[in-house]
């Protein structure tokens, strides 16, 4: 029978490794049940502390984190080959994005607003307030590309520039965007997703609206949805990788996941922005 060599590794996550590396702490589960008062620890990497949120039914392919930048302070720029989508859950502050021309794009953001950083470009974002913490999550698809490539350094030293993404463009993060389908807004920067205008979607549910948004060109997208008093969205399956993040601010709620081969059924009620994954819920 032949022998598996000493330094060869099988079934490596490679993320997970990466993960372990960082010494913060990891949330798993079904669902966090308030993003605010994660307990967060330094993060050599960026400069802030953070807290890594690791979901059942993420299935590999995302994985997102919730970081804070303290009063008057920036974390240290980043790049990395994995695309990944802010929400900005308390504070204000600013982003400084750059590509390979140096040219440097500058737009303020807070509590509310949702935006992209452009694949492997360079970005640093700021807390220009004096007296507040800023805390943000970040979704990613770090776990798809770590897992596909084995090395941190071709996703955190990699030169490439993604032009087709990223170009000269002097609006790129304050032009309005435009509409390219029902309900689909093209779109890099939404300075308060909690205040856009959305458009019904009947055909999920009574009283509901939605807009969905392709940010920064990357294929990783989002969608914002709201459900009138006393109704529901219809129960719905999709691919594993979904973060969902209620906002108490704009009412409570609650969410069942179904699975066909297990009981019982898990139902959780939110009251506040937590990150869960739902193959059916209503």
């Amino acid at each position: 029978m032949a022998q598996i060599a000493p330094d060869v590794r099988l079934h490596v996550d490679a993320y997970r490794d990466w993960l372990a590396e960082q010494h913060l702490p990891v949330l798993t589960g079904h669902f966090v049940a308030e993003l605010d008062a994660v307990e967060l620890e330094p993060w050599e990497l960026t400069g802030g502390r953070a807290a890594f949120i690791y979901l059942e039914g993420s299935e590999g392919t995302s994985g997102s984190y919730v970081c804070e930048i303290a009063p008057g302070q920036s974390l240290k720029p980043q790049q990395h080959m994995y695309e990944e989508t802010i929400y900005i859950l308390q504070g204000r502050g600013a982003s400084t994005v750059w590509g390979s021309n140096g040219k440097r794009h500058n737009f303020e953001w807070q509590a509310g607003s949702l935006f992209a950083v452009p694949l492997n470009a360079r970005y640093q974002l700021h807390n220009t307030s004096g007296s507040g913490p800023v805390r943000f999550v970040a979704v990613t698809t770090a776990p798809l590309l770590m897992n596909y490539f084995h090395n941190p350094k071709f996703i955190f030293e990699n030169p490439f520039s993604f032009e087709d993404r990223f170009g000269d463009e002097e609006d790129y993060f304050s032009h309005d965007g435009r509409m390219i389908d029902t309900r689909q807004l093209q779109v890099n920067f939404v300075p308060d997703v909690r205040n856009l205008e959305l458009e019904a979607w009947v055909e999920r549910g009574g009283g509901g609206t939605n807009m969905s948004f392709q940010l920064s060109g990357n294929t990783f997208g989002a969608h914002v949805s709201e459900i009138a008093p006393g109704n529901y969205k219809k129960a719905h399956r999709h691919g594993g990788g979904a973060h969902i993040l209620p906002d108490k601010r704009l009412g409570t709620g609650k969410s069942q996941i179904e699975y066909e081969e297990e009981e019982p059924q898990i139902r959780r009620d939110f009251d506040a922005a937590r990150a869960a994954w739902q193959r059916a819920h209503q």
